[in-house]
């Protein structure tokens, strides 16, 4: 099956009224992972696109892109069939806001420019609690940058699909994020805990090793959280 690109652009006042109505966003949450997250599952089901990049705010149109198995007609026609007034009010025309395109096969050899927003964590061996991979690396007695330790993660996690040739970290911040805690939690504000994730943006060189291994690797995304808005592969043209 084809893989798309999606383009969504949405009204973020209609986002952020159902979201703060619905309860998917904490007051003190530093980015909409969650929320667009559970806009996505609820306006489009098992269509929605994932993984998905979010970009808002600085005087522009909001806009969603994401790679998925779901064509733009698909979507237009599962918005109105199936989604609630409120959550359809996020796109409220379908046909102009949103588009899509069949991404094209690259063969082994193919050199690409890339870039990816990424949460460059991993698991504690004895707990399995989530951490920082560059200080899961310091625990292990590793000297290295956070940089260093941070393209190393990266080139593992393009393999076998793609080769890093070249990879700059050219944006770090650690990241406070409110997620749901499961069934049973207590009402109210204990249903949120809060969460600090670092988010690093990554930008390089590729050379595709295997193809299909690559096809795979963009429809699934780079590293966790690829639900929330992290993980997604984006190719451009490499340097000349």
């Amino acid at each position: 099956m084809s893989l798309h690109m999606v383009e969504i652009y949405l009204d973020m006042k209609a986002l952020l009224d159902v979201l703060h109505h619905k309860k998917r966003l904490h007051h003190d949450d530093e980015d909409l992972g969650y929320g667009m997250h559970t806009w996505l599952r609820e306006a489009f089901g098992e269509l929605a696109p994932q993984p998905w990049r979010l970009w808002a705010g600085q005087g522009r149109p909001a806009r969603l892109l994401g790679y998925g198995r779901h064509s733009a007609s698909e979507l237009r026609q599962a918005l109105p069939d199936f989604a609630s007034p409120s959550l359809a009010a996020v796109v409220p025309d379908p046909g102009r806001d949103i588009q899509s395109k069949i991404l094209p096969g690259w063969d082994r050899g193919r050199r690409l420019g890339f870039e990816i927003l990424a949460v460059p964590v991993g698991r504690k061996s004895r707990s399995g609690v989530e951490k920082d991979y560059y200080l899961l690396a310091m625990d292990q007695g590793k000297q290295a940058s956070r940089e260093e330790i941070y393209r190393s993660w990266l080139v593992r996690q393009m393999s076998p699909g793609a080769h890093v040739r070249r990879v700059d970290l050219v944006g770090f911040r650690l990241l406070k994020t409110w997620r749901r805690q499961r069934s049973g939690a207590a009402p109210s504000e204990q249903r949120f805990r809060p969460l600090i994730r670092p988010q690093a943006l990554f930008r390089g060189e590729l050379e595709v090793s295997d193809a299909e291994a690559f096809q795979r690797l963009l429809a699934r995304g780079v590293g966790r959280h690829v639900a929330f808005g992290y993980g997604m592969l984006l190719l451009r043209p490499p340097r000349s």
